[in-house]
């Protein structure tokens, strides 16, 4: 019996179809598309909870499994290609902001 457990996912870049050409400063190699994106958040909502990243890291053993997901550097289609994708399964997101490239 596996013990349910804590995730955390990490996306980057969203894009609209695999194959996508690139887009802006992020390639295709490093975006997901948006709808393997719904494919993964349906197989997850199936056996677990999705939570804030506050509430991941002070839950002690969970009954489910609860899964927090980030997103790095803030880029546009974070919010207009995945924000409805994750409002949807109601899945709380962290979002980690660049200021500027490095």
């Amino acid at each position: 019996i596996i013990e349910p457990r804590k995730l955390v996912l990490l996306y980057h870049s969203l894009c609209l179809e695999e194959g996508n050409s690139r887009d802006g400063y992020v390639s295709q190699r490093r975006s997901l598309s948006v709808r393997l994106l719904d494919r993964q958040l349906n197989w997850i909502s199936q056996f677990a909870d999705f939570v804030s990243l506050d509430e991941l890291t002070s839950t002690q053993d969970p009954e489910r499994w609860k899964v927090a997901i980030t997103l790095d550097d803030g880029y546009r289609n974070n919010l207009t290609l995945g924000l409805p994708v994750f409002e949807r399964y109601k899945a709380p997101i962290t979002w980690f902001v660049c200021t500027e490239f490095v």
